[in-house]
């Protein structure tokens, strides 16, 4: 490592790294990550996104990244450092590593204890002499790999807190383990006394299965409040020098990309219109519901959908640097960390351990130990610290459902404290879906605006199909079909010439800008008048 650590970090720049941490499994383990810059030179602040088990770190030029490494792994949590580039392929290959290990640790854990359960029950029954004597080196045998490869994370978790002299929800579980295994292994040294091997490897097997169900709705949760894999779409249509198209991960285009984009699809990356002409919705930027015309030359910029026609589009930055991607990386530095609930939470916890820890001692020194251990069983505070941040995450996944995407877990906490809303935003606040208003046009005229209008992909045209699609009218033929941008959409049926586009007399009523007028005109003479509201 370049530099001493006396040199002052103010001279140096902020490095941002990031690390997928395996075994993150509560608040608990939250508080342990975020307190690396105690025990690491150079590092300044410690984030976690508990859902994605994602550890983001501040510090400079100067860090020990081998350090850090040695230092989360001394917690009994396995680092793997994210890369720049391809980060998100990075961290879907780690999960998978990691669920693949839960389930093998799981797998083990259900076949030693389910056998260990087995052979007790003999035991249980009546099984004296050799026969009983077998069944308990049996059992001891099976549980060796239940508790020390099955229940590694708990011993790992007791290892680092003994050291550092904390507590947390693992102490109690880690302890109430190798107590019951310890004293079961003298039992059967001694040829007499009770053992504990069949609860000990059914309590790792619960926990186990618990803690992976756990991390399931956990990331189902996250899942659905993403706003990455909402907005910006996960590839994108590149370009070659001979105009051939080929799929590559949004993130890696480069400024000057050539990139086509088909009506429907969402736009990777801010870009300057080469060819095409079409209609973009910019609602996730503006909110405003209705699309914008782009021609040639025009800017687009990352997350509007194209709704008509293809267009081919010149990246004028990096995708990663575009206004959207920046504004999701402010969103997604938000989400990590834990809000002051959490904490309390946490703080709660820790007493609850102790409190419990002095009462199993007692029970211990004046009783016996089998009923120290089963009180650190039966009052084990996982369901504590572990439903504070699942509960938050369903309650986000819950509002983004919705619609309503939260900045992060302290802005949830943050709406129980609003007692009124105020909107300001330039025009009507609607939802961005056109209804049809007032009586529906005769089969005739139904059928003419079906032919046409099911030919575009303008929102105001899928309104139009979607009121009249109920009527079934026959569809007749469309010749020389057109959609003019701006304008509307024309063609020939049965030798007439038909249009629908914007009134050119016609005006919404005062106050009401969520209408919207059009007109269906035959050999220019206008037909009917379309009025459509925006909700």
């Amino acid at each position: 490592m370049a530099g001493t650590l006396d040199q002052d970090q103010d001279t140096f720049p902020i490095m941002q790294t990031r690390f997928y941490v395996e075994g993150i499994h509560c608040a608990s383990c939250i508080d342990r990550l975020e307190r690396l810059p105690e025990r690491v030179p150079f590092v300044r602040a410690a984030r976690v996104h508990f859902g994605k088990s994602i550890l983001s770190l501040e510090s400079t030029a100067e860090v020990d990244l081998s350090r850090i490494l040695r230092e989360i792994a001394r917690m009994g949590y396995q680092p793997r450092l994210l890369p720049t580039n391809g980060a998100q392929r990075a961290e879907a290959e780690a999960r998978t590593q990691e669920n693949r290990l839960d389930l093998i640790r799981l797998g083990v854990a259900a076949f030693g204890a389910g056998n260990v359960m087995m052979l007790a029950a003999g035991v249980y029954t009546g099984a004296t002499g050799i026969y009983a004597r077998t069944f308990e080196t049996l059992s001891w045998l099976l549980s060796l790999p239940v508790i020390f490869f099955s229940g590694a994370p708990f011993l790992r978790s007791f290892q680092e807190l003994w050291h550092s002299r904390r507590i947390s929800i693992d102490l109690p579980i880690a302890f109430a383990i190798l107590s019951g295994f310890l004293a079961s292994s003298i039992s059967l040294i001694r040829g007499h006394g009770p053992l504990y091997l069949d609860s000990g490897t059914a309590l790792v097997f619960l926990l186990l299965g618990s803690r992976l169900f756990l991390k399931k709705l956990q990331r189902d949760a996250q899942s659905k409040i993403e706003l990455h894999s909402t907005v910006l779409p996960p590839w994108a249509r590149l370009l070659d020098d001979n105009e051939r198209e080929r799929l590559v991960p949004s993130q890696e285009l480069a400024h000057g990309s050539l990139l086509r984009v088909y009506p429907g699809e969402l736009i990777a990356g801010d870009a300057e219109v080469i060819s095409g002409e079409s209609f973009v919705s910019t609602a996730v930027l503006t909110g405003e519901p209705k699309p914008s015309a782009v021609a040639p030359g025009s800017l687009v910029s990352a997350g509007a959908r194209n709704e008509s026609a293809p267009l081919t589009l010149r990246l004028t930055k990096d995708a990663s640097e575009s206004r959207l991607s920046l504004l999701l990386e402010k969103a997604r530095r938000a989400q990590e960390g834990r809000p002051s609930w959490s904490r309390r939470s946490d703080r709660v916890a820790r007493i609850y351990v102790l409190t419990m820890l002095v009462a199993s001692a007692f029970l211990f020194l004046f009783f016996d130990l089998e009923r120290a251990l089963a009180l650190l069983v039966v009052t084990c505070p996982c369901a504590l610290a572990l439903a504070t941040p699942l509960s938050a995450a369903r309650a986000m996944a819950k509002g983004a459902s919705q619609g309503i995407f939260f900045r992060s877990a302290e802005a949830l906490e943050k709406v129980l404290s609003i007692r009124e809303v105020s909107l300001d935003k330039t025009g009507t606040l609607t939802l961005g879906s056109f209804e049809w208003e007032g009586p529906l046009p005769s089969p005739e005229f139904a059928s003419i605006l079906l032919a046409l209008e099911s030919r575009s992909l303008h929102p105001i045209a899928r309104s139009i199909v979607r009121a009249l699609a109920p009527l079934n009218p026959p569809l007749p033929e469309v010749l020389d079909f057109q959609e003019l941008r701006g304008k509307g959409v024309q063609g020939v049926i049965q030798g007439h010439f038909w249009e629908i586009g914007t009134s050119p007399t016609s005006t919404p009523p005062p106050n009401e800008d969520s209408r919207t007028l059009l007109e269906l005109r035959r050999d220019g003479a206008a037909q009917m008048t379309i009025q459509l509201r925006d909700q």
